[in-house]
């Protein structure tokens, strides 16, 4: 029988080695999959920072970044096919060329929310330079919001007697694309740091501005990975009561959202943008202002529970 001199080395080299890929295995999986007390942990950790929402109701906040592009209006139809909106993180220099992508998303009740100007990590820049671009972003969706117009005929008055025969107006699909709601509502105070990092000195500005730091507890890694059923099968693995789910604007996204959204209906779950998701829960400060109803009567004038009804999601969602 052969003896190696290097056996009683080469024994533990190989154990340590084994053991430190193990721990790899393992950090890589709770950062593909977070578990829920992670996130929870982290969540009481960073109070100020926005994860989930500590909820047993079988509600979800959809959440896309990196808009707008020329992707933005196929998966604004998936929604609307669906009676669904989300939350839309706004890169300011992504605007130019997409403005009537983005009035359409308001007109249908979507919400835009910040991401700063460029597509970059946050946390790397000065606090000079950062207040700089989430101001400049915030003028930019307020111009947005500002082009909004109430859904009636310009003319109204003038054509009362020739309308009566026609009945109500009802704005279609096709309306909607081009036509606004009024000027009630004023875009949300949210901000999500480009690549999802945040530091304590940036949480301190944001909370000076008045805005609130989201980030989300469902994360596909969309924004690398391309494969859409994996996506997809990662949503669905994760998807938790008061989840907040992070996806990106890509060109992979509309066929994940097309086999997501009736599954997460079929397992009873309402979904909805950041305001909604917090308002279904009772929370007071829903992040969108309003100087009436605007958000619970979006398109076509539905109400939230009405939508949540034509959704046919679960159990009533009760709100405060």
């Amino acid at each position: 029988m052969s003896f190696s001199p290097l056996g009683p080395i080469l024994t533990p080299t190989i154990t340590l080695l084994s053991t430190l890929v193990v721990l790899l295995i393992i950090i890589l999986y709770h950062i593909y999959l977070p578990p829920s007390y992670l996130i929870r942990y982290v969540s009481r950790l960073y109070p100020t920072v926005l994860f989930h929402l500590p909820t047993t109701k079988p509600i979800l906040m959809l959440t896309i970044d990196d808009v707008p592009s020329t992707h933005t209006a196929r998966i604004a139809e998936i929604l609307h096919a669906h009676n669904i909106h989300a939350t839309f993180f706004v890169i300011g220099s992504q605007i130019p060329g997409h403005e009537s992508t983005l009035r359409s998303l308001v007109a249908q009740g979507h919400e835009l929310a910040n991401h700063a100007m460029y597509d970059k990590p946050s946390f790397r820049l000065s606090d000079e330079v950062l207040e700089r671009e989430i101001k400049e972003v915030e003028g930019r969706v307020k111009e947005i919001y500002d082009h909004q117009s109430v859904l009636v005929d310009d003319d109204d008055d003038d054509d009362d007697d020739d309308n009566d025969d026609e009945g109500d107006h009802t704005a279609t699909a096709t309306d909607m694309s081009t036509r606004t709601i009024g000027p009630v509502r004023i875009p949300p105070r949210y901000f999500r740091p480009g690549s999802g990092f945040f530091t304590a000195r940036m949480l301190a500005l944001l909370s000076s501005l008045e805005y609130k730091c989201v980030l989300g507890s469902i994360y596909p890694h969309d924004a690398q990975i391309r494969w859409s059923w994996l996506n997809t099968w990662h949503i669905l693995r994760s998807v938790r009561p008061g989840g907040i789910v992070i996806c990106h604007d890509r060109p992979w996204t509309p066929k994940m959202l097309e086999v997501v959204l009736p599954e997460l209906k079929r397992r009873g779950f309402s979904v909805g943008s950041l305001s909604e998701g917090r308002k279904w829960e009772g929370v007071e400060d829903a992040g969108e202002g309003e100087e009436e109803d605007a958000v619970s009567r979006g398109a076509g004038g539905q109400s939230e529970q009405e939508r949540l009804d034509k959704m046919g999601g679960g159990e009533r969602v009760k709100r405060s």
